[in-house]
């Protein structure tokens, strides 16, 4: 993993380096600036993973059809004639490898273009 993250990190310094020298701002300046979008982008990337990883849309989800289950006339209707008991299981969450990655270099990078930013 820590290998993983230095190469993320290693991948943005290179983009935003690329995007500073093309940049008619200063180099420090557009640097910063670009570096710090792109944490912002790791760590949008990395949330998103996580709430994905997490399986909060499948518990909603799964709360949707139960109210629906439970307020539908004609489902109501259908369970009264064929007596059975419809019981879906919760899936789990997706898993990805790169949320972890994404979050520790987005924060890493973050806190370092923070304190670029000030010096």
């Amino acid at each position: 993993m820590i290998r993983r993250v230095g190469i993320i990190i290693l991948l943005a310094l290179l983009l935003a380096l690329t995007g500073s020298v093309f940049s008619s701002h200063g180099v420090w300046r557009s640097f910063q600036s670009a570096l710090f979008l792109i944490a912002l982008i790791y760590l949008m990337a990395g949330g998103t993973l996580l709430v994905l990883k997490g399986g909060m849309f499948n518990g909603i989800l799964f709360s949707f059809r139960q109210f629906y289950k439970r307020t539908s006339k004609l489902e109501e209707y259908v369970g009264q004639q064929t007596k059975t008991i419809n019981k879906t299981v919760k899936k789990d969450g997706l898993t990805f490898s790169l949320t972890a990655p994404l979050l520790y270099s987005g924060v890493i990078i973050f806190i370092a273009s923070l304190i670029g930013s000030i010096v």
